[in-house]
């Protein structure tokens, strides 16, 4: 089973929730978190997760579609209420590091 809830969006999809431009959604399977993208603003996105019984703690993978400013907004303030080393373990996986070489 999958399960999709739209964490942030312009379109109100839960009257309960704010909204904001961008995009975010988390998905749910038996064995795995994943959000995918973070909306443009963090602290409306935690509010969202928090609205809805969502901690950061239970994300496992950060899936970013593209680099744009509405769909990577919240990626710093999620990342701050990570633990260090999830953190860590996140920023090997969202940040390939032969793009920043020379």
């Amino acid at each position: 089973m999958i399960k999709s809830t739209v964490l942030f969006d312009n379109t109100p999809h839960n009257p309960e929730l704010q909204t904001g431009w961008g995009y975010s959604c988390l998905i749910e399977t038996e064995k795995q978190t994943i959000l995918f993208d973070t909306g443009s603003d963090g602290v409306l996105l935690l509010e969202n997760m928090k609205k809805l019984g969502i901690s950061p703690g239970k994300i496992q993978h950060i899936v970013i579609s593209h680099e744009y400013w509405d769909h990577i907004g919240g990626l710093p303030y999620l990342l701050q209420r990570k633990s260090v080393i999830q953190r860590n373990e996140m920023k090997k996986n969202l940040i390939p590091t032969e793009r920043f070489s020379s």
